[in-house]
């Protein structure tokens, strides 16, 4: 097996013996963000595999091409915002549901943390 040295970077004035607060980093929004994890590769983005960590805030201002936790039927899915003439959709691999009375957007995909 072959060796490996990984040298840190040490830039003027960065603070190495400072611990980095992923909560304070990471979380917008404390009382409305949860995480979850990916039960399965999501299909319809290669880049969350199983196991991997999304954050969600659902009090993010929801945009166009916002990744979004959706539910139906009491299911929770991983899909992509979409709006066209004025209405909500969401995309779900080759799949474009409607948002309806059936479809709740239950918050934003903010990060995904991935295991190295």
């Amino acid at each position: 097996m072959a060796n490996a040295t990984v040298n840190f970077l040490r830039s003027e004035g960065m603070n190495l013996s400072k611990r980095i607060d992923l909560n304070r980093e990471l979380v917008n929004h404390p009382i409305s963000t949860f995480f979850f994890r990916a039960g399965q590769k999501i299909e319809s983005n290669p880049a969350i595999n199983k196991g991997d960590v999304l954050i969600v805030d659902r009090s993010w201002n929801l945009a166009q091409g916002n990744k979004v936790i959706f539910s139906t039927e009491d299911n929770l899915y991983f899909g992509q915002m979409h709006k066209e003439h004025g209405k909500l959709y969401v995309k779900r691999g080759d799949k474009t549901i409607p948002v309806t009375d059936g479809v709740e957007i239950w918050g934003a995909v903010t990060y995904v943390i991935h295991k190295a």
